[in-house]
């Protein structure tokens, strides 16, 4: 099964009014990494939240700057749309197709929360992958654009979190988070 076969898939036996709604709605929730940059910015605010808002702004900043700066032009991947004339429910991106930016933020952030508490991360991973697929329902990304965004969000903040430790170092801040570790 190609990928495009794939989405022709999803297409022909997922779709559905609601999801229609739904899936717009989800990746319009992480444009920009809006939200996950204001979350950063509240989580900076507190001190005893500091260190998860730093790495989460970090992470953020990479995978913005790696996905959307250098590896989409890098690539210059067509979207699939541009291969086949999906009917599209939301505006083309107009972008290159590889990585997924909505992925890569929402893993990122997702991560950069399971390795401060594994309840809220756990609950952030499965938004992220809703994330994933609402960009492979809107016909928008292929599974490996997908699953490459997914990969360099993972990737983005385990390198933020080593980053803020380093930079951290001494300060109570370093190594253990937000001193409460992972519960």
């Amino acid at each position: 099964m190609s990928e495009i076969d794939a989405l022709i898939w999803i297409r022909d036996n997922m779709s559905c009014g609601f999801l229609d709604s739904a899936m717009p709605a989800v990746s319009l929730s992480v444009t920009a990494d809006i939200i996950w940059f204001a979350a950063s910015l509240l989580l900076m605010v507190r001190k005893d939240t500091r260190h998860i808002g730093a790495v989460l702004f970090l992470a953020e900043v990479l995978c913005i700057i790696l996905g959307n700066v250098i590896l989409k032009n890098v690539f210059e991947r067509p979207r699939p749309f541009d291969a086949y004339p999906f009917e599209l429910i939301v505006t083309e991106p107009s972008d290159w197709s590889f990585p997924s930016g909505h992925t890569a933020g929402s893993f990122a952030a997702a991560t950069v929360a399971l390795m401060h508490s594994k309840k809220i991360g756990y609950a952030m991973l499965a938004y992220a992958a809703v994330v994933g697929f609402s960009r492979l329902y809107l016909c928008v990304h292929y599974p490996s654009d997908v699953f490459g965004g997914a990969m360099l969000g993972v990737l983005c903040a385990v390198a933020a979190r080593l980053i803020i430790d380093r930079i951290t170092e001494g300060d109570g801040y370093g190594s253990g988070g937000d001193r409460q570790g992972v519960r």
